[in-house]
C-alpha cells in the first residue's frame, strides 16, 4: 500500500494530456497570429497565459514523475528487505551484515560523538 502509485500515475497521465492540449493551443494561437491581424497586446497576453499554464503543468508533471520514481526505489528496497527476512530462520543471535545492509543506508558521526543512523526508508535515529 505504501508503494502504490496508481493515483500518481493517473495524475501523471492527466498532466501529460493537459500539457499536450496546452501545447496545441499555443501552436494554434501562433498560427492564428501569423495569419490573421490581431491586437498584439491581446495576443501576447493570451499567449503568455497559455505558456504559463503549460509551464505550471510541466513543473507538476516533473514533481509527480520524481515521486513515482522515489516510490519505485522504496518498493525495490522493501522487496530486498522482505527477501532477506524470508531467508532468515529462527532468531537472530549474531550480527548479520546482509540484514544490516538491507536496513541501514548510512551512519553519520559528528565531531562531538553524536551518531545518527539513517535507514533505507529515510527514518533517522
Amino acid at each position: 500500500m505504501t508503494c502504490d502509485t496508481t493515483a500518481l500515475t493517473t495524475e501523471q497521465g492527466q498532466l501529460l494530456d493537459e500539457m499536450a492540449l496546452l501545447a496545441d493551443m499555443v501552436e494554434a494561437s501562433m498560427v492564428e497570429n501569423a495569419t490573421v491581424a490581431l491586437d498584439q497586446k491581446d495576443y501576447r497576453k493570451r499567449h503568455d497565459s497559455l505558456v504559463e499554464k503549460y509551464e505550471k503543468a510541466e513543473k507538476k508533471y516533473k514533481e509527480v514523475t520524481e515521486k513515482i520514481e522515489e516510490i519505485g526505489i522504496r518498493s525495490q528496497r522493501l522487496q530486498q528487505f522482505k527477501e532477506a527476512l524470508s531467508k532468515l530462520k529462527g532468531e537472530i543471535t549474531e550480527f548479520d551484515e546482509g540484514l544490516w545492509g538491507t536496513l541501514v543506508d548510512f551512519i553519520t558521526v559528528l565531531e562531538n560523538g553524536t551518531q545518527t543512523v539513517t535507514f533505507r526508508n529515510g527514518t533517522k535515529i
